[in-house]
């Protein structure tokens, strides 16, 4: 906290006005992130849907981490859950589950967003912690591969709901 402070040009008793102690600045400098990176996704899907939509949000998402590596950290620390913090996680959560909900349907796109998160994150983690040496640059095809399997789940799941209600059809699962 003294650091902090000496880097905001404040006295450590003067952050601790506005924050009780360490945890909750860092729950309020992670909501803080969190709302900037879902602005920064909403700017960047604004008029796209579908697979383009999610390419877009993906590669926004990952610059995003990218250039803000250390508020990056925070955001995905196991912070004490604050009201604030909790709603800014679930308007992100819900923004992307709701994007990936035209695409797949609302049954697949909670897994579909945990899909796409696990992805993004594990390119974001892996490109910090690679070595020289090693290819960095495989992101683009595994996102293309895991949109064309999103997208091969949503026309699948459009059939069977177009299919007479009379007859049993298999919904394709993970």
């Amino acid at each position: 906290m003294r650091n902090l402070a000496v880097r905001l040009g404040i006295t450590p008793r003067s952050l601790y006005r506005y924050y009780p102690d360490r945890a909750t600045l860092e729950a309020a400098i992670a909501e803080t992130g969190l709302r900037r990176l879902r602005t920064s996704l909403e700017r960047a899907i604004s008029g796209k849907d579908g697979t383009d939509a999610l390419r877009v949000g993906a590669r926004s998402y990952r610059r995003f981490a990218r250039r803000h590596r250390r508020l990056y950290a925070v955001m995905m620390m196991d912070l004490r859950e604050t009201p604030g913090l909790q709603q800014a996680r679930e308007e992100l959560w819900m923004l992307v589950v709701s994007r990936a909900e035209r695409l797949v349907g609302p049954v697949l796109a909670p897994r579909a967003a945990i899909a796409l998160w696990a992805l993004v994150h594990g390119f974001v983690q892996l490109e910090e912690s690679l070595g020289s040496g090693k290819p960095k640059n495989g992101f683009d095809i595994g996102l293309e591969g895991l949109l064309a399997g999103l997208s091969n789940l949503g026309r699948a799941d459009h059939k069977s709901r177009a299919r007479p209600s009379g007859r049993m059809v298999a919904k394709a699962t993970f």
